[in-house]
């Protein structure tokens, strides 16, 4: 009972933690800090930014009011924050490669490709060419995570039933001594 209440305890201040935006924002830093799954959240949020960014403007939509429409496609705050401010340092005559780089959040491959297209004027091929890469990188990645889970998995199950089997068994046992 005291274990169960204070599971419950334990999810409701984290949820209580990631509705309040400072602890949205620790959360985002915590998981793009992973060792394994923080590069892959980043190219996932990288490639959909890139493939949306891309789409509105081979439509035609202005890169400032684009801009405003892709900060919510970026899930992560910290990155959103990035998004916000490179559209308001381009509303003040600077690149968006350049504001991007400010960051530090963003990869490398992303900011020269943004770079490329805003000198060479083809900002959307260079965005659909970086949005291809990193959905490849993000599909290899995911392959790459479900190989390393499986065993893991495995080992896992392995030990509930060891645990299940010793809780029936153990008393079978304990019982027998008694006996003798």
């Amino acid at each position: 009972l005291v274990l169960l209440i204070a599971l419950v305890g334990l999810v409701a201040a984290i949820l209580a933690g990631l509705s309040s935006k400072r602890g949205r924002r620790l959360y985002d830093g915590w998981l793009l800090r992973v060792p394994y799954l923080g590069p892959t959240v980043i190219r996932i949020i990288c490639a959909r930014f890139a493939r949306t960014l891309a789409t509105l403007l081979s439509s035609g939509v202005q890169l400032l009011p684009a801009l405003t429409a892709v900060r919510r496609v970026v899930t992560n705050g910290l990155l959103a924050d990035a998004v916000d401010e490179s559209r308001e340092s381009i509303r003040e005559g600077h690149g968006m490669g350049q504001t991007l780089a400010r960051s530090g959040l963003f990869p490398p491959l992303l900011i020269e490709m943004i770079k490329v297209g805003e000198r060479s004027g083809d900002l959307e091929l260079m965005l659909e060419r970086v949005a291809d890469n990193y959905e490849r990188e993000v599909e290899s990645s995911l392959r790459q995570m479900t190989t390393m889970i499986e065993p893991l998995m495995t080992l896992v199950m392995a030990g509930m039933i060891l645990f299940m089997m010793l809780a029936v068994l153990m008393p079978i046992f304990q019982l027998n001594q008694l006996m003798q």
